[in-house]
């Protein structure tokens, strides 16, 4: 049920009109539905990282590259394959220098094994793909977890530059199928323009 409302949400199936996005748009992440759980405990665990010392934000790294490498070779058969391939092991991770040692994985990579062998497939997802830019697109599943995950990041970067989360975003993109040239997602709270009209329309 989650997975397929993010999945609408993400292609803009379900839509509101754009003043009632900016009132929704108050609404503080941290108190949304799906997203404010995780994005709450990453904005707290940001701010402990931005006040903790270098060898603290070194321990905080490793410990979570660790447990990410962990997750994939216990979860994931590309990863069990490729390690192996590889001769890279979760032994070969004991310090913060080690995360060097991890087998640098691309695009091309991936593309040589299934959806389904570089997945965990027990867990809650739903399919996006990369945009294609470099001439291959890549098909893979995110978690409903990821997106509050990622604009605590994002927010608290542009949060820098003086950015709100309720404040109204402008997305230049790749996307020939926004429609009438530009289209609200109340999600994202973000007018989307198709880069491929004619700049003067």
């Amino acid at each position: 049920m989650i997975t397929k409302i993010i999945k609408d949400l993400k292609g803009n199936k379900i839509q509101l009109p754009i003043w009632l996005g900016q009132a929704l748009s108050n609404i503080p992440y941290s108190n949304r539905p799906i997203v404010g759980k995780i994005y709450k405990q990453r904005l707290q665990e940001i701010h402990t990282y931005e006040q903790s010392s270098s060898e603290q934000r070194q321990a905080f790294i490793f410990s979570r590259m660790r447990a990410i490498v962990e997750y994939a070779i216990k979860n994931i058969p590309f990863y069990q394959s490729y390690y192996e391939q590889q001769n890279f092991h979760l032994e070969d991770l004991q310090c913060y220098d080690d995360i060097k040692k991890i087998p640098i994985i691309d695009k091309h990579i991936l593309l040589e094994y299934t959806l389904q062998e570089r997945s965990n497939e027990k867990e809650p997802k739903f399919l996006v793909n990369t945009g294609g830019s470099s001439g291959y697109t890549l098909t893979f599943y995110a978690q409903p977890s990821s997106i509050g995950n990622e604009w605590a990041h994002i927010h608290t970067m542009w949060g820098k530059i003086g950015f709100k989360p309720s404040d109204l975003k402008l997305y230049i993109a790749g996307r020939s199928v926004v429609k009438g040239g530009v289209d609200y997602e109340f999600a994202r709270h973000t007018l989307s323009l198709d880069m491929y009209r004619p700049f003067e329309e």
